[in-house]
C-alpha cells in the first residue's frame, strides 16, 4: 500500500490581514524563509523545554509592494526560544529573545 501526505499550502496573506497580539509581556516572531519552503513549518519552543509541536506554516506574503514568504507566531510571552523547521531533529536551530511589545524578525534558511 502507498500512502501520499496531502500537503495543504494557504493562500497568500494580502496586506492588513495579519493581527499580533502583543502586549505588556508578549511579543510576536517574524521568520523569514526561502520561498521554496512555502508550506513548510517553523516549529518553536521556550528554551529548556521540549519540542511540543507549536508550529506555524511558512505563507507568501504581500506587503508594501513586495512579496515575501514567512512564518508568523502572532503572540508569545516574552522570553527565550528556538526555532527549527518542524520534525528535523538534527538540522538548524536559532535561539533568540522574545522582547515585550514588539516584533522580533529572524530568518531561517534551508
Amino acid at each position: 500500500m502507498v500512502v501520499v501526505a496531502e500537503q495543504h499550502l494557504c493562500w497568500p496573506t494580502p496586506i492588513g490581514s495579519v493581527v499580533v497580539d502583543i502586549g505588556e509581556s508578549t511579543g510576536a516572531l517574524l521568520v523569514d524563509a526561502p520561498s521554496q519552503r512555502e508550506g513548510a513549518e517553523i516549529e518553536i519552543r521556550r528554551c529548556g523545554t521540549q519540542w511540543t509541536g507549536t508550529h506555524v506554516a511558512v505563507r507568501e506574503r504581500h506587503v508594501s509592494n513586495r512579496v515575501f514568504f514567512a512564518g508568523l507566531f502572532s503572540a508569545l510571552e516574552s522570553g527565550v526560544y528556538e526555532i527549527r523547521w518542524r520534525d528535523d531533529d538534527k538540522g538548524i536551530r536559532k535561539v533568540l529573545h522574545i522582547a515585550p511589545a514588539s516584533v522580533t524578525e529572524t530568518s531561517l534558511p534551508r
